[in-house]
C-alpha cells in the first residue's frame, strides 16, 4: 500500500515535533556562527552538534574548545537512552514549555550522514562554503606535524586513489579533502529539500541580507532580532570557547588571518586548482580577495 504523499507526510512529521534545519559544512566554516543566528528567531532554538552528545557529555566540563549545555539543561537529559531517531522530538517536547512557538530547531552537526540518520520530510538544510584558502591555511595549522599531515594524507587518498599524493604538497592534498566534504554534501542535498546555499563571507559582511534570502525556503521569515543572537537565548547545545564574548556581544567579526597565514604558493595552489575552479564555477561562486562569495 502507498504511503501518504510526501506533503502530507512533511505535515504529519511537523505535528509529532519541530522541523530541523540542519547545518551542513566542513569544520571551521563558521558553522556556529551561522546556527546562533538561525538559532536566535523568536520560532527556533538550537541544539548544537547534536552528533557529539555522547563525546561532550563523557569529557570534563572544561576539556576541548566547545562549552555545551548536554549535561546541565534538562532539555538534553537521557537523550542517550532513547533512540537516536526521537532525539529532535524529545528536545522538542521538553522546549515547548517555556517556548510554546518553537517550530524550528537549529541542528549544527555537520555531517550529512548524522542528518541522514535524524531528518524527515519537512526538515531543511543550509550548506555553508568557507573559502578553501581560508580552510587550508587553518588545516596546515591543525595537522602541523608530519603524523598528522600523513594521516590526512591517508583519508584523500581512501577518496581519491587514482591522485599521485606523494608528488603533492600539503596544501595540494587538504584543498582535495575541501572538495572532498563539500561535493559529498553536494550529493546528500540533491534529493532533499528545501536546502540554501551561502558562504562564511556574505554571512559575516552583509548578515541581514544574507539571512532575509536564505530563511524564507527554510521556513521562515527573517527577524532582526536574530541579529541580536548573544541575548535571545535561543543557542543552547554547544558553543566555541574562544567566542564566547564575541557571541555574548552578538558580534560578527569577518576572520581574515589566513591572508598572513597562508603562502604565496599555498595561496597560488588552490586557486589554480582545477577541481576547485569546477567547483566554484558550477554553483556561481567566486574567490575575491577577502574569500568565497555568491555576490558579484
Amino acid at each position: 500500500m502507498a504511503g501518504p504523499p510526501r506533503g502530507r507526510l512533511a505535515m504529519i512529521c511537523r505535528m509529532v515535533r519541530p522541523a530541523v534545519i540542519f547545518v551542513l559544512s566542513t569544520n571551521y566554516a563558521g558553522s556556529h556562527l551561522l546556527a546562533q543566528l538561525l538559532a536566535a528567531h523568536p520560532r527556533a532554538a538550537g541544539v548544537g552538534e547534536l552528533h557529539n552528545y555522547g563525546k561532550f557529555r563523557g569529557r570534563g566540563s572544561r576539556s576541548g574548545n566547545v562549552v555545551d549545555d548536554y549535561r546541565d539543561h534538562p532539555a538534553f537529559a537521557a537523550l542517550d537512552q532513547a533512540p537516536v531517531s526521537s532525539w529532535h522530538r524529545l528536545i522538542g517536547e521538553r522546549l515547548a514549555a517555556d517556548q510554546p512557538g518553537l517550530t524550528h530547531l537549529v541542528d549544527n552537526s555537520k555531517r550529512p550522514d548524522w542528518a541522514r540518520r535524524c531528518a524527515v520530510p519537512g526538515d531543511g538544510y543550509v550548506h555553508l562554503l568557507r573559502d578553501p584558502r581560508a580552510l587550508v591555511s587553518r588545516w596546515l595549522a591543525t595537522y602541523a606535524t608530519a603524523g598528522a599531515m600523513a594521516a590526512q594524507r591517508r583519508r584523500v587518498l581512501r577518496r581519491r586513489p587514482w591522485l599521485a599524493l606523494r608528488r603533492r604538497g600539503d596544501a595540494q592534498v587538504l584543498v582535495e579533502k575541501w572538495l572532498i566534504a563539500n561535493q559529498g554534501i553536494d550529493r546528500f542535498l540533491r534529493r532533499r529539500a528545501p536546502s540554501v546555499r551561502l558562504t562564511y563571507l556574505d554571512l559575516a559582511r552583509s548578515p541581514a541580507a544574507t539571512l532575509e534570502a536564505a530563511m524564507p525556503p527554510l521556513g521562515l521569515a527573517f527577524d532582526s532580532l536574530q541579529l541580536d543572537y548573544g541575548t535571545a537565548g535561543g543557542s543552547l547545545g554547544t558553543r566555541k570557547r574562544d567566542y564566547l564574548e564575541a557571541s555574548r556581544d552578538s558580534r560578527i567579526e569577518l576572520d581574515l588571518r589566513w591572508q598572513q597565514s597562508l603562502s604565496a604558493a599555498d595561496r597560488a595552489a588552490v586557486e589554480r586548482h582545477p577541481g576547485v575552479r569546477r567547483y566554484l564555477a558550477g554553483h556561481g561562486l567566486v574567490m575575491t580577495g577577502d574569500g568565497l562569495t555568491a555576490r558579484d
